[in-house]
């Protein structure tokens, strides 16, 4: 569950870069973004492992999920990715659409729970297999995305040519866990 989260992040950050905000500033809000729902998932994960199996703990941790996947969805789309991101980050908006609907699909499914057995028939749902083929699509993502912001160091050996434009000398550095 955290790999879906971190590689949504990846994604999100590698797609960004054209409007107001420069590449490294939108890689770093976009990394934030990925910490933050990463942190938050790992401590509904943990929370429900603690609590044990209960009718009452998947509701509110489905609820909470499609919560903090909102939350990640909406201050992702809020961005202004530079140009040059522009179409993987429209991609990425519109996979964290989709994440949030499955998880909200999910929420929803677990309000109709009415007992332990019930969980076992989440976990073999057709919404649970709707969410883990978007969770896969944006690990997909996530790693390209990384990969798109990693090149730019190679950018690097154009740091010290005067008539180079500052955003093509741009590097940018970030982590997204997509691997996870």
């Amino acid at each position: 569950m955290r790999r879906g989260l971190a590689a949504a992040g990846v994604m999100l950050i590698a797609s960004a870069c054209g409007g107001s905000m420069s590449l490294t500033e939108y890689a770093e809000e976009v990394e934030t973004l990925v910490t933050e729902l990463g942190t938050q998932v790992a401590a509904l994960d943990a929370e429900r492992e603690a609590r044990g199996p209960s009718v009452e703990g998947e509701v509110e941790y489905w609820g909470s999920r499609a919560a903090a996947r909102k939350q990640f969805h909406d201050g992702l789309n809020e961005l202004e990715p530079p140009s040059e991101l522009a179409d993987m980050h429209e991609l990425a908006v519109d996979i964290m659409l989709r994440f949030t609907v499955a998880e909200e699909a999910l929420a929803a499914k677990a309000r109709d729970l009415e007992d332990l057995a019930g969980i076992a028939s989440l976990w073999a749902s057709a919404e649970i297999r709707a969410w883990q083929a978007v969770d896969e699509e944006s690990r997909v993502i996530c790693v390209v995305a990384q990969r798109e912001l990693d090149e730019t160091e190679q950018r690097s050996d154009l740091e010290d040519l005067p008539w180079i434009p500052g955003e093509m000398k741009e590097t940018v550095q970030v982590a997204f866990g997509c691997t996870q």
